[in-house]
């Protein structure tokens, strides 16, 4: 079979303004010379006219091109791949076809600009998350009626292309974190993590939760400590989780929130010392500390409020007297004593308050409860006035005598002599004073 070495020429053409790149082939038999956008598609469709134009030689394939500068030489191998073929030829024109395309000068060919995905994207929606710590850069405190919320940037970057985001951000004081979702929709425009907007999470099944409110009590259970007093600590909390969302097209798509904690931790102390005279002396004394947080961690107030209340009894178990002595600002507030609520909250769930921290005072058993309630009952000053009502016995009965114009002398012994007539009247004020009694103490 024929070793064709290579076939050398060169083609001229006339230059021309702004002419777009053309790779030169030559003419083989019959089939004229023309030119390509490519080296490779001028070197393949050469090939493939000296193919036909001998066709009882071996065929010829592309192997591969070399461009250097304006001109390239063709490669081609027969099936054998014991000899090859080629020619060299070269390039016209000034620039590359396509707007934007860029001339790679290792292969000759006009590259178009990789695809803008991010422009294919413009005007549609994706759903998005972001979480972290209120410190971490993201979010930020927004006041707005003297209320604070968690509020969140109005741009992102979602898989490279930038966001335009309607956001519901709800942060939690206790944990100091935020969690935000939305929609995410895309501006056409691309960015990168140094481009400065934040990266978001894109969520296709991403279900945005609404923001909580989480109630805590402990309550007090005595134990004796070293110097025998009993002491006990409760706590109550109340944390309510803010929230704050973006504009919509009608407006913000939520109620804003206001994230709030309201801590409470009462220590108790209780002393009890006996009187010489039977009775007991019994000492309690609360200390409150109260912290409350509204917006953020930062914007906190802690105060402590100490209540001691004296208790006398004496030998019969009767109370004599009760001093309570309060010191702290909260002194009034029902604070210092754990009485209920904390005074705290931003106009929105009003029933959402810390209740009454139980279990602070002393829990008498049963029967100690009937004895003190007995003994209360039969000291209390109505009591004794039902039980003492008496009609008078014995004694003499005297009464005087009087002169009426016209009738004469009348007397009025005659009461007297008829005194026991009047003894079904104690019943009566019996009954008067039991039912009067009756109804202050369950007024009481």
């Amino acid at each position: 079979m024929r070793f064709i070495i290579f076939l050398f020429f060169l083609t001229f053409s006339a230059f021309s303004y702004s002419a777009p790149y053309q790779w030169q082939y030559p003419s083989e038999g019959p089939y004229p010379a023309g030119s390509k956008s490519s080296p490779t598609e001028a070197c393949t469709t050469y090939l493939q006219n000296f193919n036909n134009a001998y066709p009882g030689n071996q065929l010829w394939r592309f192997h591969s091109v070399s461009v250097s500068g304006p001109g390239y030489s063709c490669f081609g191998m027969q099936d054998a791949g014991l000899s090859s073929h080629r020619y060299y030829s070269t390039r016209t024109g000034d620039s590359c076809e396509l707007p934007d395309a860029t001339y790679n000068t290792q292969t000759g060919d006009c590259e178009a600009p990789p695809k803008n995905e991010c422009e294919e994207k413009a005007g549609d929606s994706t759903p998005y998350s972001k979480s972290g710590t209120m410190d971490d850069g993201y979010t930020s405190i927004l006041t707005y009626g003297g209320k604070k919320y968690v509020a969140s940037p109005q741009d992102g970057c979602v898989s490279g292309c930038t966001v335009q985001v309607v956001s519901n951000c709800i942060n939690t004081i206790s944990t100091n974190q935020y969690r935000c979702s939305g929609t995410a929709t895309y501006t056409g425009a691309s960015c990168t993590a140094s481009d400065g907007p934040p990266q978001l999470e894109q969520e296709e099944n991403y279900v945005p939760d609404d923001p909580k409110n989480t109630e805590i009590k402990e309550p007090c259970v005595y134990v004796t400590d070293g110097e025998g007093r009993s002491v006990c600590v409760s706590k109550a909390s109340l944390e309510k989780e803010g929230q704050y969302c973006g504009e919509g097209p009608d407006g913000p798509v939520c109620v804003p929130k206001q994230a709030t904690t309201d801590d409470k931790t009462v220590e108790t102390e209780v002393t009890e010392t006996a009187e010489p005279d039977g009775g007991k002396t019994i000492v309690k004394k609360d200390t409150a500390t109260v912290t409350k947080c509204t917006g953020s961690k930062t914007d906190c107030t802690t105060t402590t409020t100490t209540t001691t209340t004296t208790t006398k009894s004496d030998g019969t178990g009767a109370t004599t007297s009760t001093t309570v002595e309060c010191k702290g600002k909260d002194c009034g507030s029902g604070v210092g004593g754990g009485g209920a609520g904390s005074g705290s909250n931003d106009g929105e769930d009003e029933e959402d308050v810390p209740g009454e921290l139980e279990g602070q005072d002393e829990v008498a058993g049963f029967g100690e409860s009937i004895q003190d309630f007995n003994t209360r009952i039969s000291a209390a000053p109505i009591l004794a006035t039902v039980t003492s009502i008496a009609m008078p016995r014995g004694g003499s009965c005297s009464m005087p005598s009087a002169n009426i114009p016209v009738i004469g002398s009348i007397s009025f012994n005659w009461i007297c002599d008829n005194s026991d007539l009047l003894d079904p009247l104690y019943y009566v004020m019996l009954a008067i004073w039991a039912l009067f009694a009756t109804r202050v103490f369950l007024e009481a």
